[in-house]
């Protein structure tokens, strides 16, 4: 015998899920072929929109001189916010517009975690009940906080990437350069024709914590020490020291719904994007000779106020 409730509830779950299913594809696919995605393309005038076109089978050449006014944009831009050296975008963008896309190779890997370093900075905050008083926030007193384990969480630099391309669109003022580790993930050694920036750096406590309202979990502050590397189209690779800490005040967000406050891995993506967009300012000002401040990139940054880190 059929059970009503349990059809409602599949026919809640399955056209909800056809529908996201047809915008994805009116999105990527469009309904004629590739005339329609070629219009598309120039309808959205984005870097990666026209990089879209080209991976689902369109004509690099239709949409190139498109890119190129992009580029020209971005370059105009970086003169317009009083960038000594606009043309140093030049570094990055030609083997983009050759190749019809915006991604430059983020490479992490040589990244470490100074495990002693965190130790001895929560050995200062004594037990975590005692932690609390010390720190900003709304920890609820009636239960015993905890205190982060960063060397074991912080694997890697999650969320570098965003950090790195908001502190480049904030020169270039639209998408032609954003930082990927994903698509080239699997590859190794360089490729010749896609830019890349590399960090070397090693992690250690910054002497600051962090907790965010509602939320049990102390994290340490991170500080990210080392340098760079900013390979162009030349393959001559720059280098540029490292040497970054969060601010007190640090935006960041929480994956899924949070009834118990923000998790450590959440807060430590908002630590490692907000350095990385230091990070990037430091880029910018090595490309064009100009960077604007922290703050001006927004929350996204770091400048908000979903956790509050204190010195000790």
């Amino acid at each position: 015998m059929a059970n009503p409730g349990r059809n409602a509830l599949v026919r809640l779950l399955v056209v909800p899920g056809l529908c996201v299913v047809a915008i994805v594809y009116l999105k990527y696919c469009g309904w004629g072929g590739g005339h329609h995605d070629l219009d598309q393309a120039h309808a959205e005038h984005t870097a990666e929109g026209y990089r879209h076109y080209v991976e689902f089978g369109g004509d690099p050449d239709d949409v190139r001189d498109d890119l190129a006014e992009l580029h020209a944009s971005a370059i105009a831009h970086a003169t317009a916010v009083g960038a000594p050296n606009p043309a140093g975008l030049n570094a990055l963008l030609p083997p983009l517009l050759q190749r019809v896309d915006n991604r430059v190779r983020f490479v992490g890997s040589d990244f470490h975690v100074d495990a002693t370093s965190f130790d001895d900075y929560v050995a200062t905050l004594g037990p975590a009940d005692d932690a609390a008083p010390h720190l900003p926030g709304s920890l609820d007193q009636m239960q015993a906080p905890e205190i982060a384990s960063v060397p074991h969480e912080l694997r890697e630099l999650y969320g570098c990437p965003q950090g790195l391309t908001l502190a480049l669109a904030a020169v270039t003022g639209n998408d032609v350069i954003a930082a990927d580790d994903d698509t080239f993930k699997d590859v190794d050694g360089p490729l010749p024709d896609v830019p890349r920036i590399e960090l070397h750096v090693t992690a250690t406590a910054s002497g600051t914590a962090f907790v965010a309202q509602m939320s049990r979990k102390i994290v340490p502050g991170v500080r990210l020490t080392g340098y760079a590397l900013v390979v162009g189209g030349d393959g001559v690779p720059v280098r540029i020291p490292v040497d970054v800490s969060p601010p007190e005040h640090l935006s960041f967000t929480t994956l899924g719904l949070t009834p118990f406050g923000a998790d450590s891995g959440d807060m430590l993506m908002g630590i490692s994007k907000t350095l990385c967009s230091e990070i990037g300012l430091a880029i910018d000002q090595q490309l064009v000779g100009w960077a604007p401040s922290l703050d001006s990139l927004g929350s996204d940054a770091g400048s908000g106020s979903g956790a509050r880190g204190h010195a000790r």
